[in-house]
């Protein structure tokens, strides 16, 4: 299997963090910290580094080990290939950027012998996440000046509240979006200051994203959008001015746009795995990178606050993804027995820690996070319309036309995805029905 390549390289004769190179650059208007090797800094847009950022080197070097575990705890069991063709490294250049690791795999690679043409195609791909960043960040500090204007607020969730903390260098972390958390009554005028900022809405069935020069940005009125699918808010009953009460500044300065508490935001983000069904490993080293900056009591407090608010089972499914990939030091089944995790639950997580893909059925384990029977049952129901269609029928915004046109669509590309789900559903209950025998 192509990863195994990664896992070799990573580990053969790795440098001391100590070797690498630091030179200062400025991105935007905002001073960050990031590593240029000498090769590389001239190749951000085929001309020299802008001026001023610098990277602790012990803290760059961390979130690449985070991730190096993370690989090889995945395939563990997998051998390098006999050869290097090129078309073994492009395969493997499709999983790379399938994982939004091709920020951590140059940093990696750079000093490595790999072939010229994927070393090129890493290079380009970090300097384009660190130009697309910068620009991201700056897009943010304007926004954050508009919206003090007009006495509004917007909580920063997910990579774009990781950009400052967890990930200085910002050539190691890709976005598609800027995701930001606001009061439904406040969407009208955050939309209007947005256009008049020169954004667009970017399609007419989501109006709740605005695109400008490649910045796209994302409102969100709940965090795993309960505001478009009802069933949901027995999963997390908050919305954003619920998690306002214990938000930080985003950056320090900042009037309005806000970012979680820690331990909140960490509750957010293993709902965003579990509904994306755990697919990128890139999200698990987002978790281990808040983890990693903490002490051990961190982690009772999160288990304390996610017990408050009844959250213990999607950051127990987080905890245990993250004690079984990066190898931990305590027992991967301590989350379990303290959740009290079904064996089918625990089949889904092994099927994913083991490599496996689990389809859509991450959404599945949100089912065992609600308490109450009646609310089960609502969930299902809501569960049934594909996600890809019910997001188009947000509140004033239903229509009938060409339905039948809908539903051929539909059919075309949920069958496929419904049969693939049923035979992993199917191998899941096998591995629990033996675990239980």
């Amino acid at each position: 299997m192509i990863e195994s390549l990664f896992i070799q390289t990573l580990f053969e004769n790795r440098p001391s963090p100590d070797e690498e190179k630091v030179r200062p650059v400025r991105t935007g208007s905002t001073d960050k910290t990031q590593t240029l090797d000498s090769a590389g800094s001239a190749a951000f847009h085929g001309s020299a580094a802008p001026s001023k950022i610098r990277t602790p080197k012990r803290r760059r070097a961390s979130v690449e080990d985070d991730a190096t575990r993370t690989i090889q705890a995945r395939f563990p069991d997998k051998r390098p290939p006999s050869t290097q063709t090129e078309k073994v490294w492009d395969s493997f250049m499709d999983w790379i950027f399938g994982q939004q690791l091709q920020g951590i795999a140059y940093a990696e690679f750079k000093s490595r012998h790999a072939p010229e043409h994927a070393l090129e195609l890493l290079q380009k791909a970090y300097y384009r996440t660190v130009f697309e960043n910068a620009r991201k960040i700056q897009a943010l500090e304007e926004l954050d000046a508009r919206l003090a204007k007009h006495g509004l607020f917007a909580i920063a969730i997910k990579g774009a509240a990781l950009l400052d903390t967890a990930y200085p260098d910002l050539g190691l972390r890709p976005m598609e979006d800027l995701d930001l958390l606001v009061r439904h009554s406040d969407i009208p005028a955050i939309g209007k200051i947005l256009e008049n900022s020169g954004y667009e809405v970017e399609d007419a069935a989501f109006p709740h994203m605005f695109l400008k020069n490649g910045v796209l940005i994302d409102l969100h009125v709940h965090p795993i959008h309960a505001d478009r699918f009802t069933g949901r808010k027995a999963i997390l009953p908050f919305d954003a001015v619920s998690l306002r009460k214990d938000s930080l500044e985003w950056k320090s300065g900042c009037q309005a746009l806000q970012r979680l508490d820690d331990k909140d935001h960490l509750i957010l983000m293993a709902h965003h795995m579990v509904k994306h069904s755990f697919s990128k490993l890139i999200w698990l080293v987002d978790i281990r990178e808040v983890l990693r900056q903490k002490d051990e009591a961190f982690r009772k407090q999160l288990q304390n606050r996610a017990a408050s608010l009844a959250q213990q089972r999607p950051v127990a499914y987080a905890l245990y993804l993250h004690d079984r990939i990066f190898g931990h030091g305590r027992s991967s089944g301590q989350n379990l027995a303290e959740a009290r995790f079904s064996k089918f639950e625990r089949a889904i997580l092994d099927l994913t820690a083991e490599g496996h893909s689990i389809g859509d059925l991450g959404n599945l384990l949100w089912f065992f996070c609600i308490n109450d029977f009646a609310s089960r049952i609502r969930y299902l129901a809501g569960a049934l319309l594909p996600e890809s269609i019910a997001m188009q029928y947000s509140p004033g915004r239903v229509s009938c036309r060409k339905t039948r046109e809908k539903a051929i669509s539909v059919a075309t590309e949920w069958l496929p995805r419904i049969v693939r789900n049923i035979l992993i559903l199917l191998k899941a209950a096998g591995i629990s029905f033996r675990a239980w025998s």
